[in-house]
């Protein structure tokens, strides 16, 4: 049995407009020309090209005829520190289409949409084994910051971290508040049955 989804791809042939989202957005220029409008900006999206939309971002495509464009969302809830930490780096500037790290994120969303485009009795597992790669990629490069100085740091976000760090080996509530600096649960309350 699959582990359940927390993304969605779409593959759009007409104008889509990305308002307020709680996820990450990979935007993908498939075929054609789009062009991308966000903070003010205008840039174009051509064939191959990637661009991050980090969560609360707005932003809109423009398709050209016969274009189309791929619309990645990750729900990164479960990743706090990544959903903080790209909100904090975003900047137009900051997307080098031409870096190495740019062109290894271009090459797992060709790879993901790849085989969500396939066909196949294996495709469901060959596609969620491209999306962890892909989430790989991207905590690799944008999991760099401490949570505790994000407003209102997600200490649910925190505890599956270090639950996920164990390895799938057994830890105890208290392990998992000396991790987190919290402090143990509180004795019960007394008694209050009177008889």
């Amino acid at each position: 049995m699959l582990p359940p989804k927390n993304y969605e791809i779409e593959i759009v042939d007409a104008d889509y407009t990305a308002g307020l989202a709680a996820e990450l957005r990979i935007l993908y220029g498939i075929t054609g020309l789009c062009w991308l409008r966000v903070d003010g900006r205008t840039i174009p999206l051509e064939k191959n090209a990637v661009f991050l939309l980090p969560p609360e971002k707005e932003a809109r495509l423009d398709l050209q005829d016969g274009a189309l464009a791929a619309v990645i969302s990750l729900d990164c809830m479960g990743f706090r520190t990544l959903s903080y930490q790209m909100q904090r780096s975003f900047s137009i500037e900051s997307q080098d289409l031409t870096g190495e790290w740019h062109r290894e994120l271009q090459r797992r969303v060709q790879e993901l949409l790849l085989v969500f485009t396939g066909g196949g009795k294996s495709r469901a597992f060959r596609e969620l084994g491209e999306y962890y790669l892909l989430l790989d990629l991207l905590l690799q490069r944008f999991q760099t910051c401490d949570v505790s100085d994000a407003p209102n740091a997600d200490r649910a976000g925190q505890m599956m971290a270090a639950l996920w760090g164990a390895g799938g080996a057994s830890i105890s509530l208290r392990e998992l508040a000396a991790r987190l600096y919290l402090s143990t649960l509180a004795s019960p309350p007394p008694n209050t049955d009177r008889r």
